[in-house]
């Protein structure tokens, strides 16, 4: 579809792998702090926590794995996404690379671009040497795109990006909704991101805003034949997260209307 490029950044691959770092408890409380502040219903409150039951205590079913929901999706549309994938731990991040070589080599598989979603936002001087250790981990040649987690960007950012244009083939870290990009620029910013879209802790936009303003964008890459680059995490289709996944699924069914 012209003017979208889809992407997806990997926090979590499973609810199961944040026993021990907060996470779940974090995610539990921001859902309740909503509902107090009237932006979570309770009736979706009851689903969340349900959810979150099932994936703690039966062995097989992880609402927070969506990996395989994202691939049917995106065969069904046509899309060959990009894929941030962590090789060090950070805020939030506590999967094993064992465990993310197994996703990296199916997306591989499926003709998906992977990237590294970098923890080095305050030393970029050791991005080298974190790419590097991303490319023997999962075996993935270098050059390849960037974001910085939590799209955190250091004074000085974009130049000591550009500067390692030899083995980042794209930087995209930076939040913007209004700058459009180009499949030929270096920095790709963010467009439309879920989480800020819709966030139990801040005002947020209803379902019809989300939709306006994605339509809005859609229109104005196709007139000017630029992208509109979104970022989707990969448990956002999780049934944990019901409104992300409704303006998700809403997104892909006019993809392939």
């Amino acid at each position: 579809m012209l003017g979208m490029h889809m992407t997806h950044d990997i926090d979590h691959l499973g609810i199961k792998d944040h026993y021990l770092d907060g996470s779940i408890i974090r995610f539990a409380c921001y859902r309740a702090y909503g509902v107090m502040r009237g932006r979570v219903s309770l009736r979706t409150f009851s689903v969340v926590m349900g959810e979150m039951l099932k994936s703690l205590t039966l062995p097989h079913y992880d609402s927070w794995d969506c990996l395989d929901e994202w691939l049917a999706l995106e065969d069904a549309s046509g899309i060959r996404s990009a894929w941030f994938v962590a090789c060090r731990p950070g805020r939030g991040i506590s999967y094993s690379t064992r465990k993310a070589r197994v996703v990296v080599d199916r997306l591989r598989r499926h003709g998906c671009i992977v990237g590294l979603h970098s923890q080095c936002r305050d030393r970029l001087d050791l991005l080298p040497q974190e790419l590097e250790e991303f490319s023997s981990v999962y075996n993935v040649p270098l050059p390849v795109p960037v974001r910085m987690h939590y799209l955190a960007c250091s004074p000085g950012h974009t130049e000591r990006m550009r500067a390692c244009r030899d083995i980042v083939s794209y930087d995209s870290s930076v939040l913007d909704g209004t700058r459009l990009s180009s499949q030929r620029d270096f920095e790709r910013p963010i467009n439309i991101m879920e989480g800020n879209l819709f966030s139990p802790l801040h005002k947020q936009s209803t379902m019809t805003d989300a939709k306006q303003k994605t339509l809005r964008l859609l229109r104005v890459a196709k007139e000017q034949r630029r992208d509109v680059v979104l970022d989707f995490h990969q448990r956002s289709l999780s049934r944990c997260l019901p409104i992300e996944r409704e303006y998700i699924l809403w997104l892909y069914e006019r993809m392939t209307s």
